[in-house]
């Protein structure tokens, strides 16, 4: 049966049907090149957008700290649970902002100091601070002015 398909699909009609098939998905994707779709917010704190991308990455980070993946309605509560720390976090971000506050230098290298991830034998471990940063996709300096403003 198939054969048959394939022996009558090899007509000038046969071309003209693949054509306008071509023609709508060059187009859109044509449209997606140029338009570069659009950014997709999970939430707005007040004119701040959190973007799910940044939103992913956070979520993804969450389930490396605990070494196992949710499943079932844990997905979705370890979500929401990551969501509303991230606004909990901007809304404070903000504030600060607002009053003037900031972290000085060195408040904010002991604090990167006493995590306890770049840590190696419960000393501050360089090359393994560089190295999370790196599998993270963070740059010290984003990470340092990530954590300066939290």
């Amino acid at each position: 049966m198939l054969q048959d398909i394939r022996d009558r699909a090899t007509g000038w009609i046969a071309w003209v049907i693949v054509g306008l098939l071509i023609i709508p998905f060059a187009l859109w994707g044509v449209n997606e090149y140029f338009g570069g779709g659009s950014t997709i917010n999970v939430a707005i704190v007040n004119d701040a957008p959190i973007s799910k991308p940044v939103f992913l990455n956070q979520y993804e980070r969450e389930i490396r700290a605990r070494k196992s993946r949710p499943e079932g309605a844990e997905v979705l509560q370890l979500k929401q649970a990551v969501l509303d720390r991230m606004i909990r976090e901007e809304l404070l971000t903000q504030v600060a902002a607002e009053n003037g506050y900031r972290i000085s230098g060195a408040m904010l290298a002991a604090k990167i100091r006493a995590t306890s991830y770049f840590q190696n034998n419960g000393q501050f471990d360089e090359e393994l601070y560089r190295n999370i940063l790196q599998s993270n996709g963070l740059t010290p300096d984003r990470y340092q002015d990530s954590e300066s403003r939290s």
